[in-house]
């Protein structure tokens, strides 16, 4: 595909996107009545697409049910591709294993060996391993509250700040739920220093968990903010840097992306080989709330099995609306040496 090709698939994922929100936006502002909603929609202009979907969800179908509404869900997926570690494996590079939620999964973890026989030699059997199982659907949310006035917002600014709120939302919701994984029964390794030679060592460290004999041309970094600041300052003993093709929002890594995720644990790198995992992201739903009491806390530790006291704020009182994005997924980690992590990264000296 050219690069002209990507320029057009990539805007037409967030011109998706763009209106998955919109729905969701115009039927905040009705209150929940898609009539209303598709009102507010024609008079405001709205895209033709936006107006198709609320005018299917007046007959009293849901949103989740009607494919015009669907299509924009997938193009809201695709777009968390910059955002997501998770979304650019399985959508934008399906360099991992797409398999639908909640069937049953076998998947061969050996090797099958060719031979070449002699002449009248036997000809050799391979034996497979299986694991057996299905991939458990778990739900991945994120939450934006703004204002009534934000909500109501005409302007493109507005309306962006509430579509960046609940793709970067979305986008971390996944990528813990990827990481988590990924990180099931691995002990990341300390790292053994910040010199250039001792980062090398640790990068060797990791590539020879993860690359088998075949290769691993599948392969991510993956770490938070800081610790990508850190290793594009590494330099040689010239002052150069050793990675330059690194920044501190990405970039490559040894010629394999790197992407920044905050659902990463602090001061780690990890390593993972798509290929190692299997999963999928579905049935994305829209829901809003104008009443509800919420704990405005990235880091929420309300529990209603057991209640922890913790500040709430009232939506009614505060002229708030949430808006909440809830997508079903599933992951599941195929061999044990899928991933691979460094901790005490860039940390205080």
């Amino acid at each position: 595909m050219n690069l002209s090709a990507l320029s057009a698939l990539a805007e037409t994922r967030r011109s998706a996107a763009r209106e998955f929100v919109a729905v969701g936006r115009y039927i905040a502002i009705a209150r929940g009545d898609p009539g209303n909603a598709l009102a507010v929609a024609e008079a405001a202009r709205a895209p033709e697409q936006v107006q198709q979907v609320l005018r299917a969800a007046v007959g009293g179908q849901p949103l989740a049910d009607l494919s015009s509404f669907q299509s924009l869900t997938e193009g809201f997926i695709a777009a968390l591709a910059g955002q997501s570690l998770w979304a650019r494996m399985l959508v934008q590079d399906q360099t991992m294993h797409r398999v639908p939620l909640q069937t049953h999964l076998a998947v061969a973890v050996g090797v099958v060996a060719g031979a070449l026989p002699g002449e009248g030699k036997a000809k050799r059997i391979s034996s497979l391993a299986f694991t057996n199982g299905g991939i458990e659907p778990k739900k991945a949310s994120a939450i934006a509250v703004v204002t009534d006035e934000i909500l109501r917002a005409t302007t493109p600014a507005g309306q962006a700040l509430l579509r960046t709120a609940l793709e970067q939302g979305t986008a971390v919701a996944l990528d813990q739920m990827l990481i988590a994984e990924a990180l099931d029964g691995v002990t990341p390794t300390a790292s053994t220093g910040d010199t250039a030679a001792q980062v090398m060592s640790d990068l060797r460290a990791m590539l020879t968990t993860v690359v088998g004999p075949s290769g691993a041309p599948a392969l991510y970094w993956a770490a938070p903010g800081p610790v990508a600041a850190f290793l594009s300052t590494v330099v040689d003993t010239t002052g150069a840097p050793i990675f330059p093709a690194l920044g501190p929002d990405g970039g490559e890594l040894l010629n394999r992306p790197f992407v920044v995720t905050p659902a990463a644990p602090a001061e780690t790198l990890l390593l993972l080989a798509a290929d190692g995992f299997a999963g999928d992201i579905t049935g994305l739903e829209f829901d809003t709330a104008r009443a509800a009491t919420v704990e405005m806390d990235d880091q929420p530790v309300g529990d209603s099995l057991a209640p922890v006291a913790t500040p709430q704020v009232s939506l009614w009182q505060s002229g708030s609306v949430a808006l909440r994005a809830e997508a079903w997924a599933g992951i599941e980690k195929l061999r044990a040496n899928a991933c691979a992590a460094i901790s005490g990264i860039g940390g205080a000296p």
